[in-house]
């Protein structure tokens, strides 16, 4: 139960469950048990949290780090690694136990790099792609009207202005201009058969 009173499950893989299990085996030692345990002490839980912080901090010194290191930071490392892993904020929510997203975001550190891998993650997989243009059924030129003309310029100014926005690495305006003159070429069309302004 977290200090919200709401109930939290975590996620854990079999490394963890071979240590819960060894936990709970050496609870059933004796007194006499070896003091390096993390094991739940008769003068209660505060004395355990103290042992931990004085460990945390001996192992961060230990480590180089001059910044204060405290329990609690390696909730934010663990809310930023499974950030970092895929996890989406949703479920990043619910593991943290927080009821709102802003709570969840002061947890995780979302750096230049983050964003560029996301940027680029969602350029190579689009989500949500134009849809093409219907395929005209395959007639006999010999049989072609005006209005069939002009619906085959238009589908190649659609597809033609979809390549264009599906790639932006190319050089835009020489396309721009290849496009406007297209759409001069079937508006001319138009006009020399008394046909009806396309809006595409």
């Amino acid at each position: 139960m977290g200090k919200l009173h709401n109930e939290r499950w975590t996620p854990v893989d079999q490394q963890v469950r071979t240590l819960i299990a060894r936990l709970c085996y050496l609870r059933t030692l004796p007194p006499a048990a070896p003091p390096q345990f993390l094991l739940p002490r008769p003068k209660g839980p505060g004395v355990l949290c103290q042992q931990l912080r004085a460990a945390l901090c001996a192992a961060a010194a230990q480590a180089g780090i001059s910044a204060h290191i405290v329990p609690h930071q390696m909730r934010h490392t663990f809310a930023t690694s499974m950030l970092h892993a895929g996890v989406s904020l949703p479920a990043l929510m619910k593991l943290l136990g927080h009821r709102t997203a802003n709570m969840t975001l002061r947890y995780v550190e979302i750096t230049q790099k983050d964003l560029q891998q996301e940027f680029h993650l969602a350029r190579q997989t689009p989500r949500h792609l134009i849809p093409l243009p219907a395929s005209l059924p395959s007639a006999d030129p010999d049989l072609l009207d005006a209005a069939a003309v002009v619906e085959r310029l238009s589908t190649a100014v659609r597809v033609m202005d979809l390549y264009r926005q599906q790639n932006p690495t190319i050089c835009h305006k020489p396309l721009q201009l290849l496009l406007r003159r297209l759409v001069r070429v079937r508006s001319a069309f138009q006009k020399l058969f008394s046909l009806p302004n396309s809006e595409n």
